[in-house]
């Protein structure tokens, strides 16, 4: 896990997270936590001071980008051949026939 709050620089007024009552102290103490495997995802992390929210903390948002993904069709899986044994001159003439067979059944 990493916190996204320290990953950006930002303007002083937007690091803090808390104002004590009277306006004396402002500390950070609300941080957005994600995983490691999606750090480069996040684009920017910052907080609202001016938001009338009502309360004492300042909201964190965090903006990120995300690719989804296109689910492949079901295709059929293309069969591989072992073209070594061709090489020999009795499966050779085993697949002549056998292709003349089938050849003949379609004419």
């Amino acid at each position: 896990m990493t916190t996204v709050n320290t990953l950006f620089k930002q303007l002083v007024r937007r690091l803090y997270t808390w104002k004590s009552p009277g306006d004396v102290r402002r500390n950070k103490i609300d941080y957005i936590l994600m995983s490691l495997r999606f750090k480069n995802n996040a684009v920017n992390s910052r907080t609202y001071p001016g938001a009338d929210i009502g309360f004492d903390h300042n909201p964190v948002i965090m903006q990120m980008t995300m690719k989804l993904k296109i689910p492949h069709s079901k295709q059929t899986k293309t069969v591989k051949y072992c073209t070594k044994l061709l090489r020999l001159p009795e499966e050779a003439e085993k697949y002549a026939a056998l292709a003349k067979n089938n050849l003949n059944v379609f004419m």
